[in-house]
């Protein structure tokens, strides 16, 4: 006999559980699958609380029917009508037995783990048997008035069993482990199959195959349907902490669970489950004396997580799945990063690189990657846009689309455009996909952005499409778009008449120099100096003669003969000495020489202005 995982997953309410590791179980359901027509049948362990499922296949399996579990030895019995047997398993796979051998047709079975007793019908010879769980020893302890007995229940506390007869009479009977104090609890069934008990609330729970879960109390009373689903056989069934949990012939890849007041209800799915017969529910590590209400779960009835409905009562696992925007089997953690919505089936769409959509809405609230746009980023930008605003793309060469991430144009950029986006205008003065530079265009003219031809012709030594070509040498001007700016066409026109303007101003300044020299007095004597800007007459004397020069505003001294020399202030210059025989005058204030006199009383004018 083989014991491994063998599912993967289970799936609860159409909501897949991803399952992990064994670990210790909280809550466990064990399933007996009778196999398809022809084939062996197999045990199943599903491990609520941490989504495990086990799968226990191998020869010692045939037909089983009914299941349940020792809490003291740690064994699964079943009933197996294939091989006419009652068995059972260590948990783990190991120590298979056979318990008894059977002579007929054996399905109902349950166990009392305290006074070590188990309790199988035989609805084939119509009796009630008890087996001594550790002497074996068989003893028939009801064998009259049934007719065709199948699902029993012991009720551990008062030490009695209950158990249903589909046949001529459908009813309810019970007794105490050793059959007597027999009496018919209910009758006017229908099709009973199996019967479970509430030992805290002293209830009977039991499945009809005509599609209904029924309850009573143990006293016969308060009789009341709890779970309907017309025409469904309903089969086994079994309680455990205000949750009950039954298998349908019809159904027989899934079963069901409801709580004990019918108020909530779930399908669950086992994957490579054939025919579910057989169900028990136990915990091995937790028995509450009260269930929890609805919504509340585990020793300290703690509120549920963010489950659709209710969760389990002894794990809080929620068995229909989450509310939107949570996850894990008890619904308490949000998404993870970069899912969101119902079970977190969802991917985040194209959210911002570094952040994730709302774990509810799926929107990104710190908007979306490049080329994407939109509250939840799942739209892609349109064409010839880019970027995380699907800015627009630049003047890409041939009209195509730039990158939707990176806006780079692929092929280059259109005539008159420059950049990796081609959204930058070339400077002026060039031309074409990759600015070159205008050629000599006749009047300082910019040539056209796309062609580069001149609109009016070429600058006068400059000839070819674009007046790049000189005229004289027969070259090209370099057609580069960072030429020194020194070539640009523009710039030497400008250099050019810059020397016309200042040529004319040198020009007019020696005019003005010529005519002045030809406005000049000749032989005027040092006393006839006129001084026309202030109108005062000349004083002179040869010991101390001076003039005042105001016309430049300058003092200049008429020294005495012996060291004759002329100091002009004005400029701070030093005039040469002069002598009595040979006078002269430089005015070296501009440069300028003046005629040399010819007597002591001669004199130069100083044309400071």
């Amino acid at each position: 006999m083989a014991s491994f995982f063998a599912v993967s997953a289970i799936y609860f309410g159409g909501l897949i559980y991803t399952t992990s590791g064994q670990g210790t179980p909280e809550l466990v359901v064990l399933l007996a699958d009778s196999g398809l027509p022809g084939q062996q049948g197999t045990l199943f362990e599903l491990d609520i609380h941490h989504m495990n499922s086990t799968q226990r296949t191998g020869k010692p399996i045939s037909s089983p029917v009914a299941i349940d579990f020792d809490m003291e030895t740690r064994d699964i019995y079943w009933t197996d009508i294939g091989t006419q047997t009652l068995r059972k398993v260590k948990i783990d796979g190991t120590e298979s037995k056979v318990v008894a051998a059977l002579t007929s047709r054996h399905e109902g079975l349950t166990l009392d783990s305290t006074t070590r007793q188990v309790f199988i019908t035989d609805d084939g010879d119509n009796r009630i048997v008890r087996i001594e769980m550790d002497s074996l020893q068989p003893t028939v302890i009801v064998n009259t008035d049934l007719d065709k007995p199948r699902g029993i229940v012991v009720d551990t506390k008062n030490r009695k069993l209950y158990w249903v007869d589909w046949g001529s009479t459908p009813k309810i009977e019970t007794c105490d482990y050793t059959g007597a104090q027999r009496k018919t609890l209910i009758s006017g069934l229908q099709a009973p199959n199996d019967i479970t008990i509430d030992e805290h609330d002293g209830r009977l729970f039991w499945t009809e195959g005509t599609g209904s879960i029924e309850s009573v109390r143990v006293d016969g009373s308060d009789r009341k349907t709890i779970y309907i689903q017309p025409g469904q056989r309903f089969f086994s069934i079994s309680h455990f902490n205000g949750i009950i949990f039954f298998t349908a012939l019809q159904a027989p890849n899934s079963f069901y669970v409801s709580t004990d007041t019918g108020s909530y209800s779930w399908t669950l799915n086992v994957p490579n489950l054939q025919a579910s017969t057989g169900i028990h529910v136990f915990s091995p590590n937790f028995n509450a004396s009260v269930p929890c209400p609805d919504g509340k779960y585990g020793i300290n009835c703690d509120p549920c997580g963010k489950c659709k409905t209710i969760c389990e009562k002894t794990t809080g696992v929620c068995l229909e799945g989450c509310e939107t925007g949570y996850t894990k089997n008890t619904c308490t953690q949000v998404c993870d990063s970069g899912t969101y919505g119902d079970d977190c089936g969802s991917a985040c769409p194209n959210c911002k690189t570094g952040s994730s959509c709302n774990h509810l809405t799926g929107r990104c609230p710190d908007g979306c990657q490049p080329g994407w746009m939109g509250d939840y980023c799942d739209t892609s930008c349109p064409p010839k846009t880019y970027g995380a605003s699907c800015a627009s793309c630049g003047y890409c060469a041939g009209d195509a689309s730039c990158d939707k991430v990176s806006g780079v144009c692929p092929i280059g950029c259109q005539a008159g455009w420059t950049g990796d986006k081609c959204d930058s205008a070339c400077p002026p003065k060039t031309y074409g996909a990759s600015c070159v530079s205008c050629g000599y265009c006749a009047g300082g003219t910019s040539c056209d952005r796309n062609s580069g031809l001149c609109p009016s012709g070429c600058l006068k030594g400059w000839s070819g499409l674009t007046c790049n070509t000189n005229g004289t040498t027969g070259t090209e001007k370099s057609t580069q778009g960072n030429d020194d700016v020194m070539s640009s066409p523009g710039v030497l026109v400008g250099i050019t008449a810059a020397g016309l303007v200042v040529i004319a101003i040198i020009v007019a300044v020696v005019v003005v120099v010529v005519i002045k020299k030809q406005k000049r007095p000749k032989d005027k004597t040092y006393a006839d100096t006129e001084l026309t800007d202030k109108g005062e007459d000349p004083y002179e004397t040869l010991g101390d003669g001076y003039i005042d020069c105001v016309s430049s505003e300058a003092t200049y001294q008429q020294q005495r003969a012996e060291s004759d020399y002329a100091i002009c202030v004005s400029d701070g210059e030093q005039y040469p000495k002069q002598g009595v025989d040979v006078v002269y005058f430089t005015c070296l204030s501009d440069g300028e020489q003046y005629p040399q006199q010819t007597s002591v009383g001669d004199y130069a004018t100083c044309l400071s202005d």
